[in-house]
């Protein structure tokens, strides 16, 4: 991290990962709503693992990403649901081989796919 700002960091991710007044599963939710809206691909697949991993189902995160369309408009929601069944494929493929499930192998994986997309 870029020192001049580690401070800045670490109380920033206190705040809003360690002691918000969120849960994880709304938290993941606001960014996966997010994100969908305007950084649907690398940017949101590592929050659509993350949200799974807090407990969100499939159906929850769907439908996150649903509200951005419904906002952002047609384009937006495409983006996003493309996105969204690259990111479930990967995860299908990585829990199908149990050797591929630490999270470290799974966000690798996940910037592998999403490494050469332009939406």
């Amino acid at each position: 991290a870029y020192p001049p700002l580690a401070s800045w960091i670490q109380a920033a991710s206190k705040l809003l990962y360690a002691e918000g007044p969120i849960s994880a599963q709304q938290r993941e939710l606001c960014l996966i709503t997010l994100l969908a809206y305007r950084a649907p691909g690398l940017a949101l697949a590592p929050h659509v693992y993350w949200g799974l991993m807090e407990g969100l189902h499939p159906e929850q995160v769907c439908h996150a990403a649903s509200l951005a369309g419904c906002y952002g408009g047609f384009p937006t929601l495409g983006d996003a649901l493309v996105a969204m069944k690259r990111t479930f494929a990967v995860l299908k493929r990585l829990a199908a081989d149990e050797t591929s499930q630490a999270s470290s192998t799974v966000l690798a994986a996940l910037v592998r796919e999403f490494a050469n997309l332009t939406l």
